[in-house]
């Protein structure tokens, strides 16, 4: 079995809309030298006791890899207390379809309560934070925050990407080195508009920061799925395709593609797809009319906009039969189409008939010379009873014969 891996990631971007580092700015109420894309800050603090505010500093040098080329990063603290504080902040428009928001998120000490909220208006339809030891989302405006369970590390970077799939839908992926979880569709009530990141007072231990950079709205192109795996295997004569998805988004389906010289291509048929999800997919396609020798197969992905994608190919090798055979006629018992296939090792005439009970020739398939390789007939009974009819195969001194039944 030959076995195919493709690289291929959701979430694939192509180009900037519009972006903003805090290395343009001075201060974080100085925006004259920010970028595009996003509107001023709200910088707010709550509580009324400890200490809450907002910095620009460089989180390489509190242990982390640079947030950005630069040694300047925004900052948020909270020591003590029950302060927070709130960075908030809108697109300069809501989110359009196959446009990504990201912003990298490094999260410094395991104290207090951290984190960011992405925003439909004031609905927060995507929420992450870092709390004690333990990180957490929640996807969606309702539902229960689920711990990710992923080990603590005193100087995590994240990154967050929220991509708008529609005016009502998005998915989410939060990256951290090696974990990464991939939203299901999330539905909304409208387009994102925003974010929101705060961090809140660590009690009594006095230290709890938060970095963040990158920001940008970025217009993507997805590659309309993550394709995990492709490969084949011989059943008789016949060659199974086998894949397997690990995400899809937009996906419409498969053509399975066929070629003796990887040139020209036949269309062999099309496997649907499952649109979006965040879920794995197993998919599978036979060519039951396999011709002798080396034949290639590649696969053409379809999103429902209709751009195409195509799968690496795989070099199949089918050998000349060396013996005649007759095959099971499928399905079995059959209304009113079936197939009867055979195998010949060499040219001649074959003839393949159809009777009845009763011994009466019923239909004569194939009478004429055929080259050596498998072939492939259908017997239509729609204008027969149903009973027990008989086909026999007759090709040079090799005879058979299997019984088939026609169910109405």
């Amino acid at each position: 079995m030959k076995k195919l891996i493709l690289l291929s990631m959701l979430f694939c971007v192509y180009a900037f809309a519009q972006s903003d580092v805090a290395n343009n700015y001075n201060s974080w109420t100085d925006a004259s030298n920010a970028g595009t894309g996003f509107g001023a800050w709200s910088l707010t603090t709550t509580g009324s006791t400890g200490y809450a505010g907002f910095f620009l500093g460089d989180a390489a040098a509190s242990g982390f890899g640079d947030l950005d080329a630069t040694s300047k990063d925004f900052g948020m603290y909270g020591n003590q207390g029950d302060m927070f504080a709130n960075a908030s902040r809108s697109f300069s428009s809501s989110l359009a379809d196959n446009n990504t928001f990201r912003i990298d998120l490094a999260i410094q000490w395991r104290n207090g309560n951290k984190g960011i909220d992405v925003k439909v208006g004031s609905t927060v339809v995507y929420h992450f934070r870092c709390q004690s030891d333990n990180y957490y989302v929640r996807e969606g405006a309702s539902g229960s925050d689920v711990n990710l369970g992923w080990s603590y590390s005193a100087t995590s970077i994240f990154k967050i990407e929220v991509m708008a799939l529609s005016s009502t839908a998005i998915m989410a992926k939060l990256t951290r080195g090696s974990d990464v979880r991939t939203s299901g569709v999330i539905t909304t009530t409208g387009r994102v508009t925003g974010f929101h990141v705060y961090i809140g007072s660590s009690g009594s231990d006095g230290r709890d920061n938060l970095f963040f950079n990158n920001l940008s709205i970025r217009s993507t192109s997805p590659l309309p799925v993550e394709l995990a795996a492709f490969n084949y295997s011989l059943i008789r004569d016949a060659v199974k395709l086998n894949w397997n998805t690990a995400s899809e988004t937009n996906n419409a389906g498969f053509h399975v593609l066929r070629s003796t010289d990887q040139v020209n291509w036949a269309d062999l048929g099309f496997v649907a797809g499952n649109g979006y999800s965040a879920t794995a997919h197993d998919y599978s396609f036979v060519d039951s009319k396999t011709v002798q020798g080396t034949m290639y197969y590649r696969l053409k992905q379809v999103d429902n906009d209709g751009t195409t994608n195509y799968s690496n190919t795989l070099e199949v090798t089918v050998k000349q039969p060396v013996s005649y055979s007759l095959n099971q006629n499928f399905p079995n018992p059959f209304n009113p189409v079936t197939k009867i296939s055979f195998t010949t090792p060499a040219v001649g005439n074959a003839k393949l008939t159809v009777f009845n009970c009763l011994g009466k020739e019923v239909a004569v398939l194939i009478n004429s010379s055929l080259a050596a390789g498998k072939h492939e007939y259908t017997f239509d009974g729609s204008k027969f009873s149903s009973g027990v009819y008989y086909y026999k195969l007759e090709a040079g001194n090799f005879v058979a014969m299997k019984k088939l039944i026609l169910m109405k």
